[in-house]
C-alpha cells in the first residue's frame, strides 16, 4: 500500500514547515507529499527559506478556493492507494502512517482508518491539553449522524477509490466538510482506528485564526447539512430526530462559546428545546465561569 499525503496551507509558513517535518519523520514513509497552497500572500517556492519544500510537490494558487477544493485537487494528483490529509497547523506522531497502513494491509473490508488526537495549544505544541481517544470501529451507520466519532481531517486515511466514489469533499459546504465526507463514506464502508493518538491537533486562542473559531460559518453549515441529509433524518423516530438536532446545535454552541457568547446562548437554547442535556445547560454559563468550573473538575 502506498500513502499520498495532502497538506493544504495558507499563510502559515512556520506551521507548514512543522507539518511537513512530522510527515518526513514517519517510521513508514509516504509515497509522496502534496502541498496545496490556497492563495497565500506569496509563493513560498520563491522565498529564500523555501528549502523545506524540496521534499514535497508544492502547488501555489493565487486564488483562494478553500480547503475542501484544494484537498480534492490534491487527491486528483495523488498516485497512492491511500489518501491521508493533514492541515498545516497540525502535526503527526511518528507512527501515524505505519499504524494506519498496517490496518489497511490486513483488513480489506475497511475503507477508512482514523486516529485519536492530542489537543495542543498553538503556542505550546509540546504540552498536551487533553487526549481524545477513538472509540468506534466496524459499521458506523447511522451512528455517524449523531456523533462525529471519526473526528478531524488530519487524523483520517481513506482508500482513494472510495474517496472518488463518494465524490470527495463537498465544496458547497462553508464548514464541516470533513464531517460531511465521513457521513458519506461510512454509508459505503467499514471503519477502523489505530490504537494511538497520532495527531497533534492545534487549537488557537487568536480569534479568526482557525475556521473552527468562525461562529458565522458553523450555523450555516448545520443548516446546509440538515437540508442535505433531510431524507435520512426524516426516517428516524421523532425522539431520534430531536436528539440529533440537539447534538448538532450543541456543536455550534460549543464551537462559538468562546468567540461569541451571545451566539452560543442562542444555539444552546435551540438545542435545549429539541432535547434537554446537561452539556447544553453548561453552555449558558459565561466562558470565564465555565472554564473555571472545568478547571476545577479536571
Amino acid at each position: 500500500m502506498k500513502a499520498s499525503v495532502i497538506i493544504t496551507t495558507k499563510n502559515r509558513q512556520k506551521e507548514l514547515q512543522a507539518a511537513i517535518q512530522s510527515v518526513l519523520a514517519q517510521s513508514r514513509q509516504a509515497a509522496e507529499i502534496i502541498v496545496m497552497d490556497d492563495g497565500s500572500s506569496y509563493d513560498l517556492s520563491q522565498t529564500s527559506d523555501s528549502g523545506f519544500l524540496s521534499s514535497v510537490q508544492y502547488f501555489y494558487h493565487e486564488e483562494s478556493l478553500g480547503g475542501a477544493a484544494r484537498r480534492n485537487e490534491g487527491a486528483a494528483k495523488a498516485t497512492g492507494d491511500i489518501l491521508m490529509f493533514l492541515d498545516d497547523d497540525d502535526t503527526w506522531e511518528p507512527q501515524k502512517i505505519e499504524d494506519q497502513l498496517t490496518i489497511f494491509d490486513h483488513h480489506q473490508e475497511v475503507g477508512l482508518v482514523y486516529t485519536g488526537r492530542k489537543v495542543v495549544d498553538a503556542e505550546d505544541r509540546d504540552t498536551v491539553l487533553r487526549r481524545i481517544e477513538p472509540k468506534k470501529r466496524g459499521n458506523g451507520w447511522p451512528d455517524i449522524l449523531f456523533n462525529n466519532f471519526i473526528g478531524v481531517t488530519s487524523g483520517v486515511a481513506v482508500r482513494k477509490n472510495l474517496f472518488e466514489r463518494v465524490g470527495g469533499f463537498d465544496t458547497s459546504a462553508v464548514a464541516r466538510q470533513d464531517y460531511d465526507l465521513w457521513i458519506r463514506l461510512v454509508r459505503v464502508t467499514e471503519v477502523d482506528y489505530d490504537i494511538g493518538c497520532n495527531v497533534r491537533y492545534t487549537v488557537s486562542k487568536q480569534k479568526g485564526r482557525q475556521i473552527s473559531s468562525r461562529s458565522d460559518l458553523h450555523g450555516k453549515a448545520i443548516h446546509y447539512l440538515l437540508n442535505k441529509y433531510n431524507k435520512e433524518i426524516e426516517s428516524f423516530s421523532s425522539l431520534e430526530k430531536r436528539r440529533l438536532k440537539s447534538d448538532w446545535y450543541h456543536y455550534v454552541a460549543r464551537k462559538t462559546h468562546g468567540v461569541s457568547y451571545k451566539t452560543a446562548i442562542a444555539w444552546a437554547i435551540k438545542g435545549l428545546i429539541q432535547y434537554p442535556r446537561v452539556k447544553l445547560f453548561a453552555l449558558l454559563l459565561p466562558p470565564a465561569v465555565l472554564n473555571k468550573l472545568i478547571g476545577r473538575l479536571a
